[in-house]
């Protein structure tokens, strides 16, 4: 209980400080849409070094940490130590993978001519720009979080709303209120959305097999009539 106090506290103090943030840059900027802009821009790279740095942080401990601790453990070892400590590295790594925010994204570099002039590229400029602006306007987590901030900067009362929701007396009352039909109906509701989700997810790949199939046998049926 007290661990969930001091992060409800560190919480608070965070959101504060990001509050005076969107202030400084509403008093310094005079047009509205330059301003939520500009808002939007600090926000997200609040958010991408905070999701960046715990990445990296992850890949490092992934590479210098967990992988240095295998290969010691299995240098002359038996056959049975390095199986068992092989598949508890594997565990690990992929525990690590999986909790990973994947906010960085990684591509290789050639080092050849075209990587070389490719930051001077217009077109590469146009795109990224494209994709910032879709990507306000996506939705997502971290979208989400940052214009629930800007509205709530505006509006304080959807935040102190959301706060007050999500207080740990709250929750305290919510747990203790809980009753068994209510844990059905949650369940229940769940089990839907789960199934719903598993459907989906089972049938897209589905129809694009179908798809492919078709295209294929239009293909086949082309190149015999080629070869007739």
């Amino acid at each position: 209980m007290e661990f969930f106090k001091i992060f409800y506290g560190i919480c608070l103090w965070i959101i504060t400080y990001i509050y005076k943030l969107l202030e400084f840059i509403d008093i310094n900027t005079q047009s509205f849409i330059r301003t939520v802009l500009l808002q939007y821009i600090s926000l997200f790279i609040i958010i991408a070094v905070f999701l960046g740095g715990i990445q990296l942080t992850i890949i490092e401990t992934r590479a210098r940490v967990v992988r240095l601790l295998y290969e010691k453990n299995i240098r002359n070892k038996s056959l049975k130590r390095i199986w068992l400590t092989s598949e508890l590295y594997y565990l690990i790594d992929k525990f690590l993978f999986i909790i990973s925010p994947k906010f960085l994204k990684f591509s290789p570099y050639t080092n050849n001519s075209f990587d070389k002039i490719d930051k001077y590229s217009l077109l590469r400029w146009y795109e990224s720009l494209k994709s910032f602006i879709l990507t306000m306007f996506s939705f997502s987590i971290n979208n989400v979080v940052i214009w629930i901030l800007i509205v709530g900067y505006y509006d304080s009362n959807i935040v102190l709303n959301i706060i007050d929701f999500f207080s740990w007396n709250n929750i305290l009352s919510f747990f203790k209120n809980l009753d068994f039909k209510t844990i059905n109906a949650i369940t229940s509701f769940a089990a839907f959305i789960l199934s719903f989700v598993i459907l989906f997810l089972l049938r897209v790949p589905f129809l694009k097999a179908k798809a492919k199939r078709k295209i294929y046998d239009e293909k086949y049926e082309k190149s015999i009539n080629y070869q007739m």
